[in-house]
């Protein structure tokens, strides 16, 4: 079975097909307090609710990054929600948001479930900012894929924005377009450069953390950082040509790219960095759009 890959839509979530579905919850665990919990809540019924207080009948609030997995009430397309507490952004909140994306992904693998559907998470109310909910998103699969491999069971992640995601939308057509998902660093894409980010081997998968998902935490910690003395090598010259050809696939309505995350030194002296597969259909794309991605592949080529 092939690791994950991408999907980037623009729709309700609650008409995506998926596995499982994504949302979050403010920490009262009221799913009425958060426009896209309130929403789920509407279709759902209300023994999705139930199921969540039941599971804490003593009020106690959820922390911060906490994951709770619930039956998925009315909506049909789905077998499973997932819930991750968030609160409103300060920096390094995205770390929470990275950790609790690899434990939604694990949960869903552990039961064997094929497709998870996420929403532009905390980019309403709550602030976060549309670049680090897409490089959280990204990287979660990037490392799910590298921890499990063709072992797990998940073969598609639908990342589902709304029309009024357009920052987020032109976030991830950046991130599309560059190859990478560090947007302040173009040179980083290239494999040779002296700010390339870090390797990853295939043979040495990363600690993200223990193999076995709980369906809650019993620390709310950002992932640790793994230290290494060991140096990175990558041949230049071959590898710096071709990352300078912009490349891509389209096929009748069908776009194709590969992105490198970037993970900011946290596996420094592993050799080889990952690629998503990221892919969308042209009506991903908003009118408000088209003329801002056809200007960035242009001087992408």
């Amino acid at each position: 079975m092939c690791p994950a890959r991408i999907q980037l839509d623009r729709c309700d979530i609650i008409t995506v097909k998926a596995d499982v579905c994504v949302c979050s919850i403010h920490r009262s665990r009221n799913m009425k307090v958060f426009p896209l919990s309130k929403h789920i809540l509407k279709n759902a019924g209300a023994t999705v609710q139930t199921e969540l207080d039941k599971k804490y009948s003593n009020s106690a609030e959820f922390r911060m990054g906490q994951v709770e997995m619930t039956e998925a009430g009315n909506l049909k397309h789905f077998q499973k929600l997932l819930f991750i507490c968030l609160k409103s952004y300060v920096e390094g909140n995205e770390k929470f948001l990275l950790q609790s994306l690899i434990e939604c992904l694990e949960l869903a693998a552990l039961d064997k479930h094929s497709s998870v559907a996420v929403p532009a998470l905390g980019t309403g109310g709550l602030n976060y900012p549309p670049v680090e909910v897409a490089k959280a998103t990204i990287e979660a699969v990037a490392l799910h894929n590298l921890q499990y491999g063709e072992k797990t069971s998940i073969e598609k992640v639908n990342i589902v924005l709304l029309d009024s995601d357009i920052e987020l939308i032109k976030t991830y057509l950046r991130m599309c377009v560059a190859g990478s998902t560090n947007l302040n660093e173009p040179d980083r894409t290239e494999p040779g450069s002296q700010k390339d980010g870090p390797g990853l081997s295939q043979s040495s998968p990363p600690n993200l953390r223990s193999t076995t998902a709980t369906n809650s935490r019993q620390q709310s910690t950002p992932p640790q950082v793994m230290k290494s003395n060991k140096s990175v090598v990558r041949p230049s010259g071959f590898w710096n040509f071709l990352s300078s050809i912009f490349s891509y696939t389209y096929c009748a309505g069908l776009f194709q790219f590969k992105v490198q995350p970037t993970f900011d030194g946290r596996f420094l002296g592993l050799k080889l960095q990952p690629e998503i597969d990221i892919f969308f259909l042209l009506p991903f794309l908003p009118d408000s759009c088209k003329d801002f991605f056809e200007n960035l592949k242009r001087q992408r080529s």
